[in-house]
C-alpha cells in the first residue's frame, strides 16, 4: 500500500520545493491571522490571573488557505496538486528542522529575553533536555502575536493540503476517487473545520492554559497533526472499496462521537459562562469546594469526568475505519489519541485530587467513570 512506500522511502533531505511550500504555509498563517476579521475573545484565566486576548478567525485561515490551493492548482495551473505527495519525505524533514529550531529559539529566548516572573520552568534550569522537551513559557508571544493556539493554524492547512494531494495522486492513478477515500477526505475536512468553528473552545484547553510551549508542544502541533492525521489518506490512494453497511458504520461511529464530544464542551463552556444555565432541560447542577469554584456534575458531565475523550476517540477511530484492518500504521492516531489521553486524564485526576482534596473524592463518587460510562 502507498502509505508503506512513502515510510519505507524514508525521510529525506530539504528541498527547494519542501522549503518554499511550508514556508507559504507557515507565512500565509501569520498574514491571514493579521488581516482577516476576527472576534477578539478573552481565554481563561491563568494561574497568575490574566485573561489573554485571542483573534477568533481560524475557520477562514484554514479554509481560504484550501481554496486558494485548489484555484491554483486545479484552475489556474500553476503547480500540480499532487507536489505535496511528490515531496513528502523533504517536507517533513523541513517541518522537523523547523520544529527544533522554533524549540531551541523559544528556549534560548526565555533565559535571554524573557523577564524571571514570565518564566516557567517546571525542572530546575540545570535540566536541559527536559525542559526543551516541555519548554519555559506557557504563552510566548511576538510583538503582541500569541504563538501557541496559532501553530494549530499551519498544522492543519498542511494536514488539509496533503489530504488534498493524497486525493490528487489517486485521480492520477485511477481516473476516480475511491469510497474509503471519499470518507475520509469529509470527516477530516469536517474535524478540521469544526476545530477553529469552535474555536473560542480551544482557550480552555489543557495545552493551552496548563502546558508550556516546548517541543513536545511545537513538535505536536506542527509535525503530528499534519502528517500523522494524514495517514489514513497516504494509505487510501490505492484501496479498495468498503462494504455500503461499513461505510454507514463509519459514519455513525463519527457522527456518535462527534455528537458527544461537541455537546461535552459546548456545556462545560456554556457552564463556565454561566453556572445556571439550562442543561438537558434541566438548571446545571454542581459541587461546591471549598476553592469557592464549582465542579459540573449536570448532562454528559454526569456521565463521566473526561467524557469528551470518549467522543475524541470516536472520532478518530472513525478517521481509520475507511482503512480496514490490514495494515497497522494507518490505525496509528487512534491508538496513540486513546493512550494519551487515558495517561491525560490520569494526570489531570491525580492534579485535581491535589487541588481540591476531600470535595474530589465527593466529586467522584457523584461521577465515578473516568472516560467510558461503566467501562473505565
Amino acid at each position: 500500500m502507498d502509505v508503506i512506500s512513502v515510510a519505507k522511502s524514508g525521510i529525506r533531505a530539504p528541498d527547494y520545493e519542501s522549503i518554499v511550500i511550508f514556508s507559504s504555509i507557515v507565512l500565509y498563517s501569520v498574514i491571514a491571522t493579521i488581516v482577516i476579521p476576527g472576534k477578539w475573545f478573552l481565554g481563561a484565566k491563568l494561574k497568575d490571573g490574566k485573561q489573554l486576548p485571542y483573534k477568533l478567525n481560524g475557520t477562514w485561515v484554514h479554509l481560504s488557505a484550501i481554496v486558494l490551493f485548489v484555484l491554483a492548482s486545479f484552475v489556474f495551473k500553476l503547480f500540480n496538486a499532487t507536489i505535496l505527495y511528490d515531496h513528502y519525505g523533504a517536507l517533513l524533514t523541513t517541518d522537523l528542522l523547523f520544529t527544533v529550531g522554533l524549540t531551541l529559539f523559544l528556549y534560548v529566548r526565555s533565559l535571554v529575553w524573557i523577564p524571571t516572573e514570565q518564566q516557567n520552568f517546571h525542572y530546575p534550569k540545570w535540566n536541559v533536555p527536559m525542559n526543551l522537551w516541555v519548554g519555559t513559557e506557557l504563552n510566548p508571544h511576538f510583538f503582541g502575536f500569541e504563538i501557541k493556539l496559532f501553530a494549530y493554524r499551519p498544522g492543519f492547512i498542511l494536514l488539509s493540503l496533503l489530504n488534498v494531494s493524497s486525493l490528487a495522486v489517486q485521480y492520477e492513478r485511477y481516473g476516480t476517487i475511491s469510497t474509503p477515500m471519499i470518507l475520509f477526505q469529509l470527516i477530516s475536512l469536517w474535524y478540521s473545520i469544526d476545530c477553529f468553528w469552535f474555536e473560542s473552545g480551544l482557550v480552555y484547553m489543557f495545552d493551552i492554559i496548563e502546558e508550556n510551549f516546548g517541543f513536545m508542544l511545537v513538535m505536536g502541533d506542527y509535525v503530528w497533526i499534519p502528517y500523522v492525521f494524514s495517514l489514513q489518506s497516504l494509505y487510501l490512494i490505492d484501496s479498495a472499496n468498503i462494504p455500503a453497511w461499513y461505510a454507514v458504520l463509519t459514519v455513525l461511529v463519527f457522527f456518535v462521537g462527534f455528537y458527544i464530544f461537541r455537546q461535552a464542551n459546548y456545556q462545560k463552556f456554556a457552564f463556565r459562562q454561566n453556572p445556571h444555565v439550562y442543561i438537558w432541560g434541566k438548571p446545571a447542577k454542581s459541587l461546591e469546594t471549598k476553592r469557592g469554584t464549582k465542579l459540573m456534575i449536570s448532562g454528559w458531565w454526569g456521565v463521566a469526568r473526561k467524557i469528551n475523550y470518549l467522543g475524541d476517540i470516536m472520532i478518530a477511530l472513525s478517521m481509520s475505519m475507511p482503512c480496514g484492518f490490514a495494515y497497522v500504521l494507518p490505525w496509528l492516531y487512534p491508538i496513540y489519541l486513546t493512550i494519551l489521553l487515558i495517561h491525560r486524564a490520569k494526570r489531570d485526576n491525580d492534579r485535581c485530587a491535589v487541588k481540591y482534596g476531600e470535595d474530589w473524592n465527593r466529586y467522584c463518587k457523584q461521577v465515578p467513570y473516568m472516560i467510558v460510562p461503566y467501562v473505565y
